[in-house]
C-alpha cells in the first residue's frame, strides 16, 4: 500500500512539473512577443524583477505616446496570485497603468485604447 501511494505521488509530481514547464514556456514565449510588440510601437521594455517584493508585474514599458505601462504576462490558463492582485491594485491606486496580458492579440487593443482614452 505504501509503495502504491509513493508511486502515485511520484507520478503526480512528474505531471505537475511537466505542466509547470509547459506553462512557463508559453508565458516566456508570450513575454518575448510582447517585448517585440512594444519595440514595434516605438517603446522600450525592461524585465522587472524585485527580489524584496513578490508579485510585481513582469515588464516595465515606456512609450513616447502613452507614457509608462506595467505589464503582467500570464499564460492563457494562468491566474494572478494574491500578491500580484495586491501589487496591481496598489499600482493602479497610485495612477499607474497596469495591463494583464494572456494573449498577444490583447496588446494592440490595449495600446489603442490608451491612445484614444477609451476603456478596453
Amino acid at each position: 500500500m505504501l509503495r502504491l501511494l509513493l508511486s502515485y505521488h511520484a507520478l503526480r509530481l512528474r505531471i505537475l512539473r511537466r505542466v509547470r514547464k509547459t506553462t512557463m514556456a508559453a508565458e516566456s514565449k508570450l513575454e518575448s512577443q510582447i517585448k517585440e510588440a512594444v519595440i514595434a510601437h516605438g517603446g522600450v521594455s525592461y524585465k522587472w524583477v524585485s527580489p524584496a517584493t513578490r508579485g510585481v508585474p513582469d515588464r516595465l514599458c515606456v512609450f513616447r505616446s502613452i507614457g509608462t505601462v506595467f505589464i503582467e504576462v500570464k499564460a492563457p490558463t494562468g491566474t494572478l496570485s494574491k500578491a500580484q492582485d495586491r501589487i496591481i491594485a496598489e499600482l493602479r491606486a497610485h495612477g499607474a497603468r497596469v495591463w494583464v496580458i494572456d494573449h498577444i492579440e490583447q496588446f494592440p487593443i490595449l495600446y489603442q485604447s490608451e491612445l484614444t482614452g477609451a476603456k478596453a
